[in-house]
């Protein structure tokens, strides 16, 4: 999938966290990006885009926000009546480790931590597209690891 093709829903509550959101998924060539500040309203974007003949190819929520926080809004998706809905790759984003399990365990395709920048949402977007993607490849970091001291 190429990114230009890919529609994407960014749920955040902050608007600063969505402004930078919407200038890294410019530098990564993907314009075709929506927002909301809450799940109550995300959830109505992506009925209302399904009604409409479309569909969000993937969505990134926050976890805390005031009217549906990204946990029951992730389960809404997930147990949605309409199977292309339920199937909408999803990323949590997440300042709290502990979450990460939790979300997986709901069915979030990936997590991404707070703060984050290009490389690792470019990442997230190569992992959860796979072999669909058709962007920039981008990797995780060499480790190199010291073999021990002998003593």
């Amino acid at each position: 999938m190429k990114p230009e093709k890919i529609k994407v829903l960014f749920v955040d509550d902050a608007s600063t966290i969505r402004s930078k959101a919407r200038q890294l998924f410019k530098r990564l060539k993907i314009n075709n990006y929506h927002e909301a500040n809450d799940g109550k309203i995300a959830l109505e974007m992506v009925e209302k885009a399904e009604k409409d003949g479309e569909r969000f190819d993937l969505i990134l929520s926050d976890l805390n926000m005031q009217e549906m926080n990204g946990f029951e809004f992730l389960k809404m998706l997930r147990r949605h009546e309409n199977l292309k809905i339920q199937k909408t790759k999803f990323i949590i984003v997440t300042t709290t480790p502990e979450n990460v399990l939790i979300a997986i365990d709901l069915g979030a395709n990936q997590c991404l931590h707070k703060p984050f920048d290009e490389k690792e949402l470019g990442l997230r977007l190569v992992w959860v597209f796979g072999e669909e993607w058709e962007g920039e490849n981008f990797v995780l970091p060499e480790i190199k690891l010291n073999p021990p001291s002998g003593n």
